[in-house]
């Protein structure tokens, strides 16, 4: 079934689940008002007990409301594909578990990738000779964009950055693996982004890595280079 087929179905189930709360105290309502009126005591008090399951199943329908409400938030959350949020990117044990689980494909977009190299030079290999397509982007160290970064930032880190960014290079070239590419980018990435064939941020198949993926490809097609 396509999404827009779901989001009809869904809507046409709230529908159909509201209408027949409200229909059923409203006919529960109407016969408790009929016994009161126009019977006797004991019919008269089952008339009073139907008109108040009447009232209370209208109150009923707010609480059916806002429970489908937090359903519908849950449902669209996972057609985005995001799996959690975390509230620190650096934290090197988050993309080891993914790296361990990536056995197709891994992209990265980002600045140098020192700390990346740091942390995972061993685990290059390891999904190398698993056959994972792997492709870095990282700043051109030739474009005015790394300069520019220098200079604006005037942070301990970013000095020399041009240097660092072509060592950096070197390094991942030196360790000869099969499936591994590096290309410099020229342009001002809109993301940082990184990639394994499992999740990014959550599933890749979700419709919030969708712009995220189209990024890096027009990126690594258009507005990179090989390195010298």
């Amino acid at each position: 079934m396509k999404p827009a087929s779901n989001v009809l179905s869904r809507k046409l189930r709230r529908f159909l689940t509201y209408w027949s709360i409200f229909a059923t105290n409203l006919i529960a309502l109407a016969i408790g008002i009929s016994l009161i009126f126009v019977t006797q005591t004991p019919w008269r008090d089952v008339g009073t007990s139907l008109v108040a399951s009447g009232i209370i199943g209208w109150f009923s329908l707010y609480v059916v409301k806002v429970q489908e409400n937090q359903r519908e938030g849950a449902r669209r959350l996972l057609d985005t594909g995001i799996i959690d949020i975390y509230p620190d990117r650096s934290d090197k044990t988050i993309y080891k578990q993914y790296l361990d689980k990536c056995e197709k494909q891994l992209d990265i977009l980002a600045e140098s990738l020192t700390r990346f190299y740091t942390d995972f030079k061993d685990v290059l290999p390891v999904l190398d000779q698993r056959g994972v397509t792997i492709r870095l982007l990282i700043l051109d160290p030739e474009s005015t964009q790394c300069t520019a970064r220098e200079k604006e930032e005037h942070a301990p880190e970013r000095m020399g950055l041009s240097a660092k960014i072509k060592q950096q290079t070197a390094e991942f070239q030196s360790l000869k693996l099969k499936h591994l590419r590096v290309r410099w980018y020229w342009c001002t990435p809109s993301v940082n982004y990184f990639r394994n064939s499992l999740t990014f941020l959550g599933r890749i198949t979700g419709s919030a890595a969708v712009p995220y993926t189209q990024h890096f490809e027009k990126v690594w097609s258009e507005f990179s280079r090989e390195p010298k």
